[in-house]
């Protein structure tokens, strides 16, 4: 691997690296770069490949991303590879068309260690399906953690209108997502970013957030479970919006953004909904009435 913009050095956001080798009909093999560029893979089958260099998955959870993000920085095609024999291949970079995004997350002013940031490409949205558009946008998606200090860093991104989007520790990104068809992504907080090449954009999230304790005033009779959703209401950021799933137990919400929700619950005649208001580092309590099954003969 060389970079062809600073001279051969790693440098910065992009000095976590990977190389997938890829053949028609063969599962792809990944190798990491080291610190001075070097990829190493042995006991490899007789084949044509593929060299892609990409991006590492970051963070202290690394299954948590495990996505090529996007398009590779670099790829050297057509590479024979006889048996017995160790084939030398570069990979050039150059970072030259590309950009960074870099910025903070704190929660209540503290620092928020190990929150997942993931850069979603915003174009990847049109497909008419929303499923499809929804698995076009994790194709590209790209992905890291906030550090001890609250800090995050993306290099290497192509330029374009991206969604930022800051999830607590340990959301998988399909849980960006919900089963609805929604292609809207899901978060504590979301930003719309331009990245222009050369140019390092700086995003900060500010956290606050609240819990929704719901209570069910009828849990001794023989209830029904509903379905339902807490959304923000008007000019608040729709990806906030939360499923939930009650019964007689009722339900705990936690990390929810502060602000202002509807709490919608159950579809035509056991439909129900009611304004919330979720404080900063506390938690409203919500009462409902959950409908009561009919008594057998």
């Amino acid at each position: 691997y060389h970079d062809t913009h600073n001279g051969g050095a790693l440098r910065g956001a992009v000095a976590a690296l990977q190389v997938i080798l890829s053949a028609p009909g063969r599962d792809p093999l990944i190798a990491p770069v080291d610190s001075v560029g070097v990829f190493v893979f042995t006991g490899i089958a007789p084949d044509t490949y593929t060299l892609e260099l990409h991006p590492s998955p970051l963070g202290t959870d690394t299954s948590i991303f495990a996505y090529p993000g996007g398009k590779a920085l670099a790829q050297l095609s057509g590479l024979e590879v006889p048996a017995g024999q160790q084939v030398p291949a570069v990979l050039e970079l150059d970072l030259q068309d590309r950009g960074t995004v870099s910025g903070s997350v704190r929660n209540a002013g503290v620092i928020a260690a190990n929150y997942n940031v993931f850069l979603l490409l915003t174009d990847a949205t049109t497909d008419t399906d929303p499923r499809i558009a929804a698995r076009r946008m994790t194709q590209s998606m790209r992905a890291t953690q906030s550090d001890h200090q609250g800090r995050f860093r993306i290099g290497g991104v192509e330029a374009g209108d991206y969604l930022l989007v800051v999830c607590g520790p340990g959301q998988w990104p399909s849980g960006l997502w919900e089963d609805n068809g929604n292609v809207d992504p899901r978060g504590l907080l979301r930003q719309r970013i331009r990245v222009e090449a050369g140019v390092e954009t700086g995003a900060d999230f500010l956290l606050r957030t609240g819990a929704v304790q719901i209570e069910v005033v009828n849990a001794s009779a023989n209830v029904s479970n509903l379905q339902g959703v807490l959304v923000p209401q008007p000019n608040s950021d729709p990806g906030q919006r939360r499923s939930v799933s009650v019964g007689r137990r009722g339900q705990r919400l936690d990390s929810v953004p502060a602000g202002a929700y509807f709490l919608r619950l159950g579809e035509g005649a056991d439909a129900q909904e009611q304004p919330v208001f979720v404080p900063a580092e506390d938690t409203v309590t919500v009462s409902v009435s959950l409908p009561e099954r009919p008594k057998r003969n």
